[in-house]
């Protein structure tokens, strides 16, 4: 199993095919073709497809369509998984996803490579939600400690584990606050 780490920078202007771009950052052409040759390489090297996970920063805007095709909304506004897509996605959605502002094609070249399992991803605090899209693990790591803005009832951490045979599980771990003797009503 291979653990990729890319990074995904931050935010602000960018120039994007001559044109200026206002916004989160998202993985360059250089690093999609690092991550292509890495992929092609430690498959010659093994003989076979190495199973892999990306982790990175902030989510593309694959995201979105993940979550919209897996969710109801409520009444109030808010949205759910929608039970008849309980065995492909869990989690919530606690915000909106914010994906870079350019999608420039580096979930159909996760697709096409066929290493990348799970792409796990936070900068939204407050997603946690873990969703199977068009054969790849969309999923957000649960809020890690007390920085910045987080929501009490999904703060912990996510976890993969990886077997012999090169599988990886995700599983999200969520702390009791209360039971750590923390007092939520005080932000």
């Amino acid at each position: 199993h291979t653990l990729f780490m890319m990074d995904t920078h931050s935010s602000g202007n960018f120039e994007v095919d001559g044109q200026t771009v206002d916004g989160y950052d998202h993985l360059w052409d250089n690093q999609q073709d690092w991550y292509k040759w890495a992929v092609n390489g430690i498959e010659d090297l093994a003989g076979r497809k190495v199973e892999s996970t990306v982790i990175m920063h902030i989510p593309v805007q694959e995201y979105i369509d993940a979550w919209e095709m897996v969710s109801i909304t409520n009444e109030d506004g808010t949205s759910k998984i929608n039970p008849a897509f309980a065995s492909i996605a869990t989690g919530q959605k606690g915000e909106d996803c914010c994906p870079g502002a350019v999608n420039n094609g580096f979930f159909s070249l996760v697709k096409e490579l066929g290493s990348t399992k799970t792409i796990l991803v936070g900068h939204d605090h407050r997603n946690d939600f873990v969703v199977d899209y068009q054969g790849i693990k969309l999923a957000y790591g649960v809020k890690t400690g007390f920085g910045s803005y987080w929501s009490p009832d999904r703060i912990g951490g996510t976890t993969i584990k990886i077997n012999s045979k090169g599988n990886a599980k995700l599983t999200q771990h969520y702390y009791d606050l209360e039971l750590c003797g923390w007092d939520i009503t005080d932000d």
